[in-house]
């Protein structure tokens, strides 16, 4: 972070990313890239020599030193909308896919858990949740396998018509 003030003039305070990168000598520090594939382009520059084997970040308004070393107990999670429906997101080129050693496809959760998430964050009843599960199951089978539906109920969408039915709506 570069500031000024016409006291000071400029200096530069090390953000939490980067002391996040550096290490906290308290044990592993984790960083969450979240919506990998919505950040801007320039960023993956910045990002492809820190999530490498070379293990660098340059901080270009940095006076005292311009590159911070990634501790090797630094690790990093990101997660991605990846394809033609999530608009906003830009495609995850080889490069970057690539300094992510292990990748987890998720779709959707089992219907127990999918029903406690609608029952814990919308209120509504367990048998209004499971039923409103079953009928984004069979929604989804027939998106899937029949091409029925150009896309599958999500379950952001369940937990929108759980709320209105634990509203009486």
């Amino acid at each position: 972070n570069a500031h000024f003030s016409k006291d000071k003039g400029t200096w530069f305070e090390e953000s939490r990313f980067v002391k996040a990168v550096r290490g906290s000598g308290e044990g592993k520090s984790v960083i969450l890239l979240d919506e990998l594939t919505r950040a801007d382009r320039a960023a993956f520059n910045i990002l492809l020599p820190l999530l490498d084997q070379q293990g660098y970040l340059e901080l270009d308004e940095s006076e005292e030193g311009s590159v911070v070393i990634k501790d090797s107990s630094t690790c990093f999670i990101a997660t991605a909308n990846v394809g033609m429906e999530y608009t906003g997101t830009d495609a995850m080129d080889k490069a970057l896919k690539e300094r992510f050693a292990v990748t987890i496809d998720l779709t959707f959760p089992p219907k127990g858990k999918e029903v406690n998430i609608l029952i814990f964050r919308a209120g509504v009843e367990p048998k209004d949740a499971s039923r409103l599960v079953d009928i984004a199951d069979k929604q989804r089978a027939l998106a899937r396998d029949d091409g029925e539906f150009i896309e599958m109920i999500s379950t952001r969408m369940l937990l929108a018509a759980a709320e209105q039915l634990a509203a009486g709506i």
